[in-house]
């Protein structure tokens, strides 16, 4: 990464990390439970076992940082935010932590086995650069693996919230960052071969929809921040339309019934013999569901 866009990916870093300081809290208590089932399909995805060494990049309060220390690999969790990292320096207070900006990793090139970023490519000012800043860190052989959210329609748990706003205000939402389609092109700019891409899909509960609502405006969701910062009477009607969308995915006890998806990418660097055979891995919607030992 040139010092030019070092210099701009810190300053995005640094506006990004103050958001989540203010929602780590939110984040920690309510929108985990959508990210906490990625953590091992994200952890398969990269061949994390036994004996390696995994940087975990943007690694928030440390959900699958913890996942990959339980396979008895060497971890390093890195996040810019301070809060994120308290939260998971409460949880596990030998995991190792490093407050630092993942656009411009203070690690030398090729020192883990394994790196991980989940759902931290849409906050890149520049995922082309952000994701070979990633592959960097790879030692020969080892594979970056990474998640993003699906597409509105599918991903419903910050889908509904995104439409609602999108119907009462009549603005367009910004096009995706990283578009799913695009991760395998992504990987294969930063060096890496054998890129494979997987899509977990099941339903998640909440409890209610004004549960919904609640736990999302406490979120670092980017249609959260656009009712934040509405007046009052427009965040009224998106409240309104907001339960209107809920009610459909409502069953008759008042769960909310949201399905949920999302997409894991890898991609392996290159051996100077070139890329290594890829050892597959397999996922379920059971165990995408499965809770991470010692997680809330």
């Amino acid at each position: 990464m040139s010092a030019a866009n070092t210099r701009r990916a810190g300053r995005a870093g640094a506006s990004a990390g103050t958001v989540w300081e203010r929602q780590a809290e939110g984040y920690h208590r309510f929108f985990s439970q959508f990210t906490i089932p990625l953590a091992r399909p994200l952890l398969d995805a990269a061949r994390v076992t036994a004996g390696g060494t995994v940087l975990d990049a943007a690694a928030g309060p440390g959900y699958a940082a913890r996942a990959a220390r339980a396979r008895g690999s060497r971890v390093l969790a890195l996040d810019l935010s301070a809060a994120m990292l308290a939260c998971a320096r409460h949880a596990d207070p030998l995991l190792p932590l490093v407050r630092a900006d993942a656009a411009a990793l203070p690690a030398a090139g090729g020192a883990f086995t394994a790196v991980i970023a989940g759902f931290y490519l849409p906050h890149m000012t520049d995922p082309v650069a952000g994701t070979a800043e990633l592959a960097r860190a790879l030692a020969p052989g080892g594979w970056l693996a990474v998640s993003i959210w699906d597409v509105p329609a599918t991903a419903r748990h910050t889908g509904l919230l995104a439409d609602a706003v999108a119907e009462v205000t009549s603005a367009r939402p910004a096009p995706p960052a990283v578009a799913p389609g695009g991760l395998r092109e992504l990987l294969h700019a930063a060096g890496l071969g054998h890129a494979e891409c997987s899509t977990l899909r099941w339903v998640h509960p909440v409890t209610s929809a004004q549960a919904l609502w609640d736990g999302l405006l406490a979120s670092p969701v980017a249609a959260a921040i656009t009712v934040r910062r509405a007046t009052p009477a427009t965040q009224r009607r998106i409240h309104e339309r907001f339960l209107t969308l809920a009610a459909a995915l409502t069953d008759r006890h008042g769960t909310v019934r949201l399905p949920v998806s999302a997409v894991i990418a890898a991609g392996q660097r290159p051996t100077a013999s070139g890329p290594q055979r890829p050892r597959g891995y397999r996922h379920t919607a059971a165990s995408a569901r499965r809770p991470l030992p010692g997680t809330p």
